[in-house]
């Protein structure tokens, strides 16, 4: 059901389209700037009403076989672009959604366009705009808007580029001091649907709260937490404001850490103490966790099992896990269960490492053994080895995305095969009793 949710305002707009009559066209601009690499970034004016939903035909001359589409609305969803290659021209259809209006006053940070060369504009497209009530204005269904601005920037090359392009437009990002921690921004001036970096850095004794990112006008941008605990979010057409705030340390999660290699300022600190504190993970030696080591399949289940109180278990009907081993009743549970299924040959490879995507797949099981909400996904285009988390895992790690539990290393990589370490595994289990047990 929440999938078709998703998907009605894309179908209302199709409906809507074909339905309403047309009225005079208005006077809507779409001001293009195709950079130095030939991505070509879209900015609608001319609006005199909230805008919650929008469709962009753009016809552009010549073919392109890979023509993506990144939005700078923040809270958009189903967002995408459909290409059809006619003759010599490439039909680009843009659709987005949103919950909240996605214009500013009069303008809408519409996205970037990009292709594996670079890119050349039509001077006009056809355009739709959907109101609250989810049926097109009357100046905006199906008129035709003009182009202006740098339509094929004469400094692109396909061979050499020095990456600068003086008139392209940039925006500036500010934070706002909080006391008990600072968040650095880099860069500090950005192009529309640039990625930026946001590193945090509480005080000692003190800790993240709350972190968002707002446009002038209140507008929220969605910022993404990555696993190494820096944040990033891809910029608006509009000049952004980070608001951060810090507290202090929990004292119901504050205990004491004995470990010398844990220092107060690593981004795995705070997860680290709460595991600990709550008897989830202990150390490698009584002075050690070893928050590099990786993590194995045998590990997190027993996390699970003391979670639920070691509850009585059968034997375990794994070949290769013996009854004397400390981890024999927890896989014996998570398999009745249906948590863990193993590798199909009789064999669960309680010691083998746990990889990021085991770790999402059965955590979700958990969830819904547990009766958590595990309706929610994410969207893993973002990330340039989506194709590479296994189908078996494909729903797991979406949701384990959507709910914030598993995020990128950085550079737009998730490494869902990868080990997870113990600081990792720490860090998931606090993010999913603070979010989604509580």
């Amino acid at each position: 059901m929440s999938k078709l949710c998703k998907k009605l305002p894309i179908l209302l707009l199709a409906l809507s389209v074909l339905c309403m009559p047309r009225a005079a066209a208005a006077q809507y601009t779409l001001r293009a700037q195709v950079d130095a690499q030939g991505k070509a970034s879209l900015e609608l004016s001319g609006i005199a009403y909230s805008v919650y939903a929008l469709q962009l035909e753009l016809t552009l001359p010549g073919q392109y076989q890979a023509v993506t589409y990144t939005p700078s609305v923040a809270g958009a969803y189903s967002p995408g672009a459909r290409v059809t290659a006619d003759g010599a021209q490439t039909r680009v259809t843009i659709y987005l959604d949103s919950q909240a209006p996605m214009n500013e006053g009069d303008t809408l940070a519409v996205g970037v366009l990009s292709a594996e060369r670079a890119l050349k504009l039509p001077d006009t497209g056809k355009l739709t705009l959907l109101g609250r009530d989810l049926k097109p204005l009357a100046d905006a269904n199906g008129t035709t808007v003009t182009l202006s601005g740098d339509l094929s920037n004469s400094n692109t090359s396909d061979s050499s580029d020095d990456g600068s392009n003086t008139q392209e437009t940039t925006y500036g990002v500010s934070v706002s001091t909080a006391a008990g921690g600072t968040v650095t921004a880099s860069p500090g001036n950005a192009r529309p649907g640039a990625t930026v970096k946001l590193t945090v850095k509480p005080k000692q004794g003190y800790q993240l709260d709350t972190l968002q990112v707002k446009t002038k006008s209140g507008q929220t941008v969605q910022a993404t937490r990555h696993d190494d605990g820096t944040y990033s979010f891809v910029m608006p057409g509009a000049a952004v404001k980070i608001e951060a705030v810090f507290i202090p340390v929990d004292e119901t999660h504050a205990a004491s850490l004995p470990f010398g290699d844990v220092a107060q300022d690593d981004w795995f600190h705070d997860a680290v103490r709460f595991v600990y504190a709550q008897g989830m993970m202990s150390g490698t030696d009584k002075d050690t966790f070893s928050p590099g080591e990786k993590t194995t399949r045998g590990m997190l289940v027993t996390v699970l099992y003391r979670l639920e109180g070691s509850p009585e278990a059968g034997a375990s009907r794994f070949t290769d896990v013996p009854a004397s081993m400390y981890y024999a009743g927890s896989v014996a549970w998570a398999a009745e269960h249906g948590m863990v299924s193993g590798y199909g040959n009789g064999r669960f490879g309680a010691d083998d490492l746990i990889t990021r995507e085991q770790l999402a797949s059965i955590l979700f099981r958990y969830a819904q053994y547990k009766g958590y909400d595990t309706a929610g996904v994410g969207e893993l285009s973002a990330f340039a080895d989506a194709s590479a988390v296994s189908p078996y895992a494909d729903e797991a790690v979406r949701w384990a995305v959507g709910s914030g539990l598993i995020g990128g290393k950085g550079g737009g990589i998730l490494d869902p095969g990868a080990g997870a370490t113990r600081a990792e595994m720490a860090a998931v289990l606090m993010r999913f009793c603070e979010q989604l047990s509580a």
